[in-house]
């Protein structure tokens, strides 16, 4: 199933966004005109054999130990590119949407993408997104919120300097 079947299937609003391909999703963000911290990522982590999803702002990055601690797991770690392979099958190689239950995976939302009334999310490609509404999103995917997300440095504004 698309991401747009599922959307629409489920009876929430979106807005279909093309936009240029950029490696990161805070470069993807910048494309889009957006500020880092209303574009969501989705982060493929592994914990003893089990996938689970974390969702958190472009601008940020999985604080592992932490995330570990809230959700009472010995053991957590980043899955890698074979993982995000077979999981994200339909997917282009190393995206990651945001939308765990479409894939049978546990959904983390970090808490600050709650200042959102809108958020944007990564689609199946690097150049397609989703907006939609927050509520609607944790709605869909029932997720677990917590604070587990801190700021990376692509969240500061890139400096421009003269050449010559």
């Amino acid at each position: 199933m698309t991401i747009t079947d599922y959307l629409t299937r489920r009876c929430i609003r979106f807005q279909h966004v093309l936009r240029p391909p950029a490696p990161t999703a805070a470069r993807r963000a910048h494309a889009s005109h957006l500020s880092g911290g209303s574009v969501a990522k989705g982060v493929l982590l592994l914990s003893r054999g089990q996938y689970l999803l974390a969702v958190l702002p472009s601008t940020h990055r999985v604080d592992l130990v932490q995330l570990a601690k809230l959700l009472s797991l010995d053991e957590l770690k980043l899955a890698d590119e074979d993982d995000l392979e077979l999981v994200f099958h339909d997917c282009q190689r190393g995206s990651a949407p945001p939308f765990g239950r479409l894939y049978g995976i546990p959904v983390v939302v970090d808490r600050c993408l709650a200042n959102n009334s809108e958020i944007l999310l990564d689609g199946h490609c690097r150049h397609e997104a989703y907006r939609v509404n927050f509520d609607d999103f944790i709605a869909l995917e029932r997720p677990v919120i917590a604070d587990f997300a801190v700021t990376t440095r692509e969240d500061r504004p890139p400096i421009h300097r003269k050449a010559g």
